[in-house]
């Protein structure tokens, strides 16, 4: 490592300086990310089914939306495919999103 172009110690250039905590709330970065997650959402309408878990749940009237959030992936299972569309939709207008198709696999612990 070096010190950064514009910031040589004429004393010390040889040495470099330790990092004791994350620039900028970096270690919030995910809280933080979730919350806007988990506020969207609730929002749309659908629950935290346990809190401080990942499962988000909507029932309505035989329509059942599950939105599963993991660090920043998202697993959506519905009752019917227009459903998918519906909150996908949502998300994509709301958050910068890729769509990675359908799981072919879930692993359940």
């Amino acid at each position: 490592m070096d010190q950064p172009d514009g910031y040589v110690d004429p004393t010390c250039p040889d040495k470099v300086c330790r990092l004791f905590q994350a620039l900028y709330g970096l270690k919030k970065a995910p809280k933080m990310r979730y919350g806007k997650i988990h506020a969207f959402l609730k929002s749309q309408g659908l629950d935290n089914i346990y809190p401080d878990a990942c499962p988000h749940l909507y029932m309505d009237e035989g329509e059942i939306i599950i939105v599963l959030v993991y660090i920043e992936d998202l697993l959506l299972v519905a009752s019917s495919l227009a459903s998918i569309y519906k909150i996908s939709d949502a998300l994509h207008r709301r958050f910068v999103k890729k769509d990675l198709c359908e799981a072919k696999v879930i692993l359940v612990y």
